[in-house]
């Protein structure tokens, strides 16, 4: 056939099968007792057809041959092959009343016994599926339970992360409180301490008295400070300009020969205009519309601010001699 590889082996078990099928058509010429027919599955298919389906024969048998004017070697072994097939004389083909033996039945009980074996199989492959699946829903059924449980786990995880949060807020604002009740409680003993030295200042201030004749003690001390000496300036000047506006020129030259001697200053300068203002306050007090102390009053409060600023400031000074009065 001068062909190679798959078509070789193709042509190779053509004729093989050819040669079984020249096989039978020789062992039935000669009226073997043994026919191949299971040499090759093309002569075992052909079995009935070739006259091996018993004594009574249910088929009629015709061969075609084919040649082909392309090989004369090949043609003429077809035709030599054809005409040793054409001597062989089967037996008359009868009608089929019972098939009881037959290749076709024995196939058919193969084929029902296949089937029936396939729905065993089926079935059993189906209880094992059906198995294996309740076993899935109840494996699935389990993963849900342990899903749910973990899903509440997580939720209580939240849950407790932020209580710790709050927790934790709550300790930080506890401590930041209980440092603002430690710097309040702080400032509040020093508020008081601050308090009990006022005390001891207005009592010292207190110890000052004005006399019915207007005298006043004198007060041997002498302060300094920027602030002090601002506000006995300030001071001295109102009560120039309220009683002896013509001395206002001279308040410089004052400041200067009371320096370090403020409050001495000041404490004259209100002896000085009491007395003037002594008709005017009996006039204010006979008409209910000012308080007959007023001055002293002032003095008071001049004289306490005094102490306070020597709280702040500590600083004291020697009194200035006795015989020295401010400048008229």
């Amino acid at each position: 056939s001068r062909v190679e590889g798959e078509q070789l082996k193709e042509a190779g078990y053509i004729n093989k099968s050819l040669s079984a099928l020249g096989n039978v058509m020789e062992a039935l010429d000669r009226k073997n007792s043994h026919i191949p027919y299971r040499d090759s599955k093309l002569t075992y298919i052909l079995q009935d057809a070739l006259g091996g389906g018993g004594s009574s024969n249910n088929s009629r048998t015709m061969m075609i041959v084919n040649v082909s004017p392309v090989s004369l070697e090949e043609s003429l072994n077809t035709l030599q092959f054809a005409t040793r097939v054409r001597n062989i004389q089967l037996s008359t083909a009868q009608r089929n009343q019972n098939i009881s033996g037959s290749v076709a039945e024995k196939n058919l009980h193969h084929t029902i016994s296949t089937l029936q074996q396939q729905v065993r199989s089926t079935q059993t492959a189906h209880d094992a599926t059906a198995a294996q699946c309740y076993s899935l829903q109840k494996e699935n059924a389990r993963l849900q339970e342990q899903v749910k449980g973990l899903e509440k786990a997580r939720q209580q995880a939240r849950a407790l992360q932020a209580l710790q949060v709050q927790h934790s807020n709550l300790e930080t604002r506890h401590e930041q409180e209980s440092l603002s009740h430690q710097k309040t409680q702080q400032a509040l003993q020093e508020s008081q301490e601050h308090v009990a030295r006022l005390g001891q200042q207005l009592a010292q201030v207190s110890s000052l008295r004005l006399g019915d004749d207007g005298s006043h003690t004198t007060l041997a001390t002498e302060d300094t400070g920027e602030e002090f000496v601002a506000m006995v300036r300030q001071r001295v000047l109102e009560l120039l300009q309220e009683h002896d506006p013509a001395k206002v020129d001279k308040l410089d030259a004052l400041m200067k020969t009371f320096q370090g001697k403020e409050s001495i200053l000041l404490e004259r300068m209100t002896q000085r205009y009491q007395k003037t203002n002594k008709s005017a306050e009996q006039n204010r007090k006979s008409n209910g519309s000012f308080n007959a102390s007023f001055w002293r009053a002032a003095a008071l409060v001049v004289l306490a601010s005094v102490g306070l600023y020597k709280f702040f400031n500590g600083s004291r000074s020697a009194s200035p001699p006795a015989g020295e009065v401010p400048p008229s």
